[in-house]
């Protein structure tokens, strides 16, 4: 029987990324994700570091920038709810290959 999901459960369950898992399934995924908030200056991956997560934006908009020196960055994209942050470099075992 699989229990009630959790608050964060749902709402990675309403999203199209999600659409096609089992209930079962979705239910493993809500229990071993973890939330995170962050400020509007605060980094949650680095360019360059090592992709030890994957992570689904579920409220507000992030910022996606390629860093090209010690002072320049470049604007890549504009994440908004739903979208996924770092599964490529994470699944392949990459380096994050941007800011966000």
């Amino acid at each position: 029987m699989v229990e009630r999901m959790t608050e964060v459960g749902e709402r990675l369950a309403a999203l199209e990324l999600f659409a096609g898992l089992a209930p079962a399934e979705m239910q493993a995924l809500a229990e071993t994700a973890s939330t995170l908030e962050l400020a509007a200056d605060d980094v949650l991956v680095r360019q360059g570091d090592d992709a030890d997560a994957t992570f689904v934006l579920l409220t507000g908009r992030l910022s996606a920038t390629l860093e090209r020196g010690s002072e320049s960055s470049r604007l890549l994209s504009t994440l908004l709810p739903g979208s996924t942050v770092g599964e490529i470099p994470f699944l392949a075992g990459g380096k994050r290959t941007a800011t966000v």
